[in-house]
């Protein structure tokens, strides 16, 4: 009996750390099990923030407020290119009208241009011939969520879901694997948890320096006006956010890419950001 009485206090340690190793695990389990740590368990601000375009002198770059440096480095997010004469066009497809896009596809093929188009899963699904096509044609097609969702209002698991969703989508329908990774947030609402999301799942998020409103399909302001924002606003860098329901858009645009060659613009595919390896290059960071 003495010898097992001189035993107990190890008996009594050994046990106290069994319990302790099984309540570690246990309770690390449950939050794997209640979270994808790679993309969800961060402290990024849940805020939500409407992407804007501050008004700028006639050709002028836009003057962003000083805080869109925060987070140069923490996301792969882009607004504008450098301080030269380059311009990017790219247009936000959720749906078709007039088949509109298909005229923009004409216009770039004819002016030798390329552009980025952000559609959603819904646009994918509806004209998977058009995206095919624009893919063929060697234009970017950027993600611009599956439903076109405000990712302001969701949860983590659910912006996640909103990006791969498109992304199961277009391996379904074209084919392939979605490699290109540019993202775009439905009408610009996004937070900055979304834009650390995105960024862990390799995309690259892309806003821009010009816009106008466009999208109204009855309430165009027609060919002149279209014309005349466009050649005032653009600036060294310029990336152009325009839609292709926008009849005035597809009156306007050929033109204005003729005329910005003239002026010794050059239109930059947002693939190149990737191709040269480059980022900094090509498209300054920031955020807002």
């Amino acid at each position: 009996m003495r010898i097992k009485s001189d035993y107990l206090p190890f008996i009594f340690i050994f046990i106290i750390c069994i319990l302790m190793i099984s309540l570690v695990n246990y309770f690390d389990g449950r939050v794997k099990e209640g979270t994808d740590v790679s993309v969800n368990s961060n402290q990024a601000d849940k805020t939500r923030i409407d992407w804007y375009v501050p008004k700028a002198v006639k050709n002028q770059r836009p003057i962003f407020p000083n805080d869109v440096n925060t987070y140069i480095e923490k996301y792969n997010t882009y607004i504008m290119g450098a301080e030269e004469k380059e311009a990017y066009l790219t247009f936000n497809c959720g749906y078709e009208y007039n088949n509109y896009t298909v005229e923009v596809l004409n216009i770039l093929k004819e002016q030798n241009v390329k552009g980025a188009f952000f559609i959603t899963g819904d646009y994918l699904r509806d004209n998977t011939d058009i995206v095919r096509r624009m893919v063929d044609e060697g234009h970017i097609v950027g993600n611009h969520g599956n439903r076109h969702a405000d990712i302001s209002a969701l949860t983590s698991s659910e912006i996640k879901k909103e990006i791969e969703d498109f992304e199961h989508s277009y391996k379904q329908l074209m084919g392939e694997e979605y490699t290109v990774k540019f993202f775009r947030p439905a009408s610009g609402t996004f937070t900055e948890e979304s834009l650390s999301i995105a960024s862990k799942l390799d995309y690259t998020t892309v806003f821009w320096s010009f816009a106008y409103k466009d999208w109204e399909v009855n309430n165009q302001i027609g060919k002149e006006q279209a014309y005349n924002k466009m050649m005032s606003s653009v600036h060294p860098g310029c990336v152009f956010m325009l839609h292709t329901v926008s009849q005035s858009n597809v009156e306007t645009i050929s033109d204005v890419v003729s005329d910005l060659k003239e002026q010794g613009y050059i239109f930059k595919p947002l693939e190149e950001i990737i191709v040269n390896g480059d980022a900094q290059a090509y498209l300054t960071k920031l955020y807002i």
